[in-house]
This record gives structure tokens, sequence and C-alpha cells, in this order.
């Protein structure tokens, strides 16, 4: 293999890194497309019914709604559900927006504009990652240049280390092999 330029390399890894989130990203609109179609069908056949035994009751009329326990459902499932997510793929990181929506999504929660969405993902997924990074269950990795998406992941499991203490990530390692 030859040795790419430095500016070639950055062009390699940012093009690797949207390859992976197109990948991740296509799987879940598969998942959610499947999903939108058992949800139509439901739909439908409570309309047919509706329609079949009240003719004056016109179900379009009826305002959607989405129940759940409290706010996340039981305590602790919003901070349960990100780990999950990042849980789910390991080693690897996701970005802040893609883990918002996927919380979204799980806990059921539904926004009338996408500036509550914002805000509802800014005050509570972006605020429960940086607990989870004071408390050093995952890693922060800032974006690459001004603008760029902020990334998460879990952190890696502590490695023994060879004079049986345990070395904590690359950095760990890093100073258990130099002299």
């Amino acid at each position: 293999m030859t040795k790419l330029p430095s500016y070639l390399k950055g062009l390699v890894e940012s093009r690797a890194r949207a390859a992976g989130d197109v990948e991740r990203l296509t799987q879940l609109r598969a998942l959610i497309d499947e999903q939108l179609v058992t949800a139509n069908k439901k739909l439908d056949a409570a309309d047919l019914l509706i329609r079949d035994f009240s003719p004056l009751l016109d179900p379009t009329a009826i305002e959607p709604v989405r129940a759940r326990k409290g706010r996340y459902g039981k305590h602790g499932n919003l901070k349960t559900t990100v780990r999950a997510i990042l849980a789910e793929v390991p080693g690897e990181s996701l970005p802040s927006p893609e883990i918002a929506f996927k919380v979204a999504e799980r806990l059921g929660v539904k926004f009338d504009s996408m500036e509550q969405y914002r805000v509802w993902a800014s005050n509570s997924v972006f605020k429960e990652l940086g607990r989870l990074a004071k408390s050093g269950e995952v890693e922060h990795i800032p974006g690459e240049n001004r603008g760029c998406v902020t990334r998460w992941r879990l952190k890696p499991a502590g490695v023994d280390g060879v004079a049986g203490g345990k070395v904590e990530g690359l950095e760990g390692l890093r100073a258990l092999a130099t002299p």
C-alpha cells in the first residue's frame, strides 16, 4: 500500500466516516419504513371499522395521541436508552443528531416542529451525553473543524496491564509501552 499525503488521508477518512453514516442511516430508514407500513395498516383497519360502525364519524378528524408513562417511561430510561444506542455500535462513534433521533424514536417522543425537536435534543439528549462523559462512561469526540458534528462512543473497557495494574484506553497503552 502506498503512503498517502496528509491532505488526501483526511479526505479518505472523511469519506469513510460518511460512508459509515450512510450505511447506519440506510438501515435505520429500512426499520422506520417497516414500522410505518405496519402503523398505516393498523390505521387503515381502524378507519374501516369506525366507518362501518358510525358513518357520521370521520376518522381523519380524530387527533393522534402517543401515550407514555411519565416523560420517558420509568426513571432513568433516557440514560439507559442513550447507553443502549451507543452499545449497539461498540468501538464506533455516532454523531449527536443521530443519537437524538434514535432516542426520540425509541421513546416515542413526538414534536410539533423542528425547533421543538432541536430544543428537546439540546436540553435532554445532549445534556445526558455530557453527564455520561463526566461520569467516564462515554467519550466525546469533537468535530475535526468548526461546524463539524460532535461524535460520541462508549469508553473502551480497561485493559489489564503487564504489571497487574489496569490501563485505560490508548493513552494508557502508550504510556505502558514507553520505557
